[in-house]
């Protein structure tokens, strides 16, 4: 599943995080965050809640997250669950999030 905040979307002010717990609780699948980010914290953080993913759009356009360090810091997330992946930057035609 896909989660974009669309209040968020494009608007580099950081993820709905609360909403994204939200999702990868109730779900109980594979969620990829979408929306919002505007920094490597941020990829940080959505690690966090235990999404399998990220994508990143406006921010990696306008230069505010490099590639490389957002895929360190996914990298480096403690997981949150076994059955939980560390969330890596999803590869696409670029979102706006």
């Amino acid at each position: 599943f896909v989660f974009t905040d669309i209040a968020r979307d494009g608007t580099l002010a950081g993820p709905n995080l609360a909403a994204l717990r939200e999702m990868v609780d109730l779900l109980g699948a594979e969620v990829i965050a979408s929306g919002g980010v505007g920094a490597v914290d941020d990829v940080r953080a959505v690690a966090a809640t235990g999404a399998a993913g990220l994508i990143i759009g406006r921010a990696l356009y306008d230069g505010r997250v490099d590639l490389a360090a957002a895929m360190a810091a996914a990298a480096s997330a403690p997981d949150r669950g076994a059955s939980s992946p560390t969330p890596r930057p999803a590869r696409g035609n670029g979102g706006a999030g």
